[in-house]
């Protein structure tokens, strides 16, 4: 059971399985500590920018505190902008994010690992909320699972 809270991109590669993968916009803590309405997430999210489309992979890297997740950077001229924009939109409700690390647009790769190769492009969807097991998925993932 999954209790995290973050505004994603939904992500898709040609090739991809991980139903999951995502692109994280901002973390926003957990479904067991939130003092903040899911609402009024969902407002802001009406007023997002559209799909982004696809986006270049700038190469594989390693995060988290230990170094140890692999992950793929990605690169798209409005991923900050949408990243600001949408820190600024959920500050007018009091929600801030707990992140401890800065935005650097990437998709976590973990479940993906073992492919002997890697996308040139990642494509992203609309941003959707996550909320605890509430999330959804890539339209391209849900036309595979069906």
């Amino acid at each position: 059971m999954s209790t995290g809270i973050a505004i994603v991109w939904p992500a898709w590669f040609l090739g991809s399985t991980d139903e999951q993968l995502h692109c994280t916009a901002l973390f926003l803590g957990d479904t067991e500590t939130t003092t903040f309405r899911r609402d009024h997430i969902e407002r802001v999210l009406r007023w997002m920018g559209p799909n982004p489309g696809p986006c270049r992979v700038t190469g594989p890297d390693l995060f988290g505190r230990e170094k140890n997740v692999p992950v793929l950077t990605i690169e798209h001229p409005d991923l900050q902008s949408e990243h600001d924009w949408l820190t600024r939109q959920l500050q007018a409700y009091g929600i801030v994010s707990p992140s401890e690390f800065g935005f650097n647009p990437h998709v976590t790769i973990a479940k993906e690992a073992a492919k002997p190769y890697f996308p040139h492009f990642i494509q992203l969807e609309s941003p959707v909320l996550w909320w605890g097991d509430d999330r959804p998925i890539h339209s391209k993932h849900q036309r595979a699972a069906a």
